[in-house]
């Protein structure tokens, strides 16, 4: 064999065994990158599974039941949360209370789930013309609230009292105008407009947890 083609046949070879090695490599990253693909998509599977498994197995806290899902208040009218107003301080049908008026107004709590509650009870005033309006409370046919003596509304409270499953508690808020000063009486009374006096009932109602 001639030396020109020994020269032209070593060429060949060496030619062919870098084709052979670059494909050998080019196989080699092509795997490589298969496989960091492969674990990253495995990778986050298992995170996935695991977050949600994680999650989903969280205790859940239950939402309290708002109080007008727990309580209903009703008087000689109906459903509190059938009137805009509470006929509060009525007197023999007129529309104004004078020195020394007095009533009872009567209306009911009654627990709605089967569970047992407590509740709180409070009174806010609008009073700006200082009306001298005096309570006392009943509580199931007794006394709570101003036994002896008239009360402010500011005494008007029950905290935490605990009713049963569908227990009912009734109470009487009895009212006086109390004239302890003539000349206030009197100013009030001969006011062009109209003294303005209110109560609002601020009752608030949790479950009993356990």
């Amino acid at each position: 064999m001639s030396n020109t083609n020994k020269s032209k046949k070593l060429k060949d070879d060496n030619l062919k065994n870098k084709e052979e090695k670059k494909e050998k490599n080019n196989k080699k990253w092509l795997l490589l990158l298969l496989l960091l693909l492969f674990l990253c998509v495995f990778g986050y599977v298992i995170f996935k599974i695991g977050f949600d498994f994680g999650t989903s197995n969280q205790p859940v806290t239950p939402q309290p039941l708002p109080t007008k899902f727990l309580i209903e208040i009703s008087d000689d009218d109906g459903n509190w949360q059938e009137h805009e107003k509470l006929n509060i301080f009525a007197v023999s049908g007129r529309e104004y209370v004078a020195p020394y008026d007095r009533g009872i107004y009567d209306f009911d709590i009654v627990n709605t789930v089967n569970r047992p509650i407590s509740y709180t009870l409070e009174l806010e005033e609008d009073n700006q013309d200082r009306v001298n309006i005096k309570y006392r409370l009943k509580e199931n046919g007794k006394y709570i609230i101003g036994v002896n003596n008239w009360v402010y509304y500011t005494d008007i409270k029950l905290e935490d009292i605990v009713l049963n499953a569908n227990g009912a508690d009734s109470y009487q808020l009895e009212w006086m105008w109390v004239s302890e000063n003539n000349e206030l009486d009197t100013a009030i009374g001969e006011k062009e407009e109209r003294a303005i006096y209110s109560i609002t009932f601020k009752v608030v109602a949790v479950e009993i947890e356990g």
